[in-house]
């Protein structure tokens, strides 16, 4: 919702289908009062002037919601990602807090615009249930899908794009709410995401009472041993630890943090994979990290996503076993040459995933060209995605707590 209206690559008739949609967004007259989110209109863009805006009542820091009037390039950089993330988290927190508990509806909910992704979504919300139907509903190329028998939820991000959640072990929320006291966990790139998925995934957010919405983390598996997360510029990646999550968490930026441990690398260093303790002191040779004694509960494993291209991707693990692979590095080209490769990207993703769900080793044959697309859906050039804004300590010290408060860790690490 916060974030470029469409991906720039896909061209213009997926611009012109996005707009078409949010034009029938505003029609649908949905708001988040309380919450100080709206949306509105703006008479700026020539090609449609119903285009979307959104805005908070008390102004958008640093500049207005600006991507109507600026048509199918638009950079977002400029919006700093805590006031994105802030928005948008005070108006989950709020709206969960408000919802009626007499109305419970079943709605269907879709990842923009490639994949035939469909969950169901258990909402106490009559608003949420009926608009995100109807958004979904006018979505073209929408086959449903069947459902495990006796799937309470569906876990999903908005930017997956795989064409089948089963594959990724996502058809029941049972495993995961086992570890985390039925709390759904809906995560995405904030301010990278297209704007029907960004509004999807808001709307999953507000959907389910437990529902905390925490940037930076894709998805779990439904068994809770896979995570999926993307990307080096989002608020909170690598720093999962604020939030009470047992698991590792690994940035572009060479950087990645595990709860009361530190993993770090170079992305240049070809001895790359090793541990080190809070003070920065390399303690030993990546092996396998779920043995490490800074790590008392050993987390979901780790699907890492760069956002930087590599060019020997097999040389920044030095694993022991392969067969033993707790970590794993999925490698992407720059989004120059990602694009190009679009089809062999959403196989290779999808295939990629399902080797990881298996456990089987040949998982590591799937480095290479594409092979992200599906599930990084990174936008826009390198200098651009270095461009964003990070959220400052305080503010992540303040998210973290107002976290532990609605969720206590306690109920993450039972």
């Amino acid at each position: 919702m916060l974030s470029r209206v469409f991906l720039a690559s896909r061209g213009r008739s997926v611009a012109s289908r996005c707009y078409s949609n949010a034009t029938r967004m505003i029609d649908l007259n949905w708001s988040l009062a309380a919450a100080g989110i709206t949306f509105g209109e703006r008479q700026s863009c020539v090609r449609n002037p119903k285009a979307v805006e959104v805005f908070a009542k008390d102004g958008a820091a640093s500049g207005a919601w600006k991507w109507a009037e600026q048509g199918p390039n638009l950079e977002i950089s400029a919006i700093p990602s805590e006031v994105k993330f802030q928005r948008l988290f005070d108006a989950c927190v709020d709206h969960m807090r408000a919802q009626p508990s007499a109305f419970v509806s079943e709605v269907a909910v879709g990842s923009f615009p490639r994949s035939a992704v469909k969950t169901r979504v258990v909402t106490t919300d009559p608003v949420i249930a009926a608009w995100v139907s109807q958004v979904m509903e006018r979505m073209p190329s929408r086959a449903p899908m069947d459902f495990a028998e006796g799937a309470a939820h569906i876990l999903i991000a908005p930017n997956m794009t795989v064409s089948d959640p089963a594959r990724m072990g996502l058809t029941t929320s049972h495993g995961f709410a086992a570890s985390h006291g039925n709390k759904l966990v809906i995560g995405g790139q904030l301010g990278m995401l297209d704007l029907l998925d960004s509004i999807a995934g808001f709307a999953l957010a507000l959907c389910h009472p437990g529902t905390t919405l925490i940037p930076g983390i894709c998805a779990y598996s439904s068994d809770n041993k896979l995570a999926l997360v993307m990307g080096s510029n989002i608020p909170g990646l690598g720093e999962a630890e604020q939030y009470g999550f047992r698991h590792y968490v690994w940035s572009g930026t060479g950087v990645a943090k595990a709860w009361r441990g530190v993993i770090r690398r170079d992305l240049s260093n070809a001895e790359s994979g090793q541990i080190a303790d809070s003070s920065g002191n390399v303690v030993k040779t990546l092996t396998d990290p779920t043995r490490h004694p800074n790590i008392v509960a050993p987390g979901p494993e780790l699907i890492v996503i760069v956002d930087e291209s590599s060019e020997a991707p097999a040389k920044l693990f030095s694993l022991e076993d392969p067969n033993d692979a707790r970590l794993f590095y999925l490698s992407s080209l720059k989004s120059s040459k990602l694009f190009l490769n679009a089809e062999q990207g959403l196989r290779a993703s999808e295939e990629f995933l399902k080797l990881c769900l298996s456990g089987k080793p040949k998982m590591r044959a799937l480095y290479g060209k594409g092979a992200g697309l599906a599930v990084t859906k990174l936008v826009g050039s390198q200098s651009s995605r270095s461009r964003a804004t990070a959220m400052s300590e305080n503010v992540k010290s303040e998210l973290a707590d107002r976290l532990r408060t609605i969720y206590p860790v306690a109920e993450f690490l039972s």
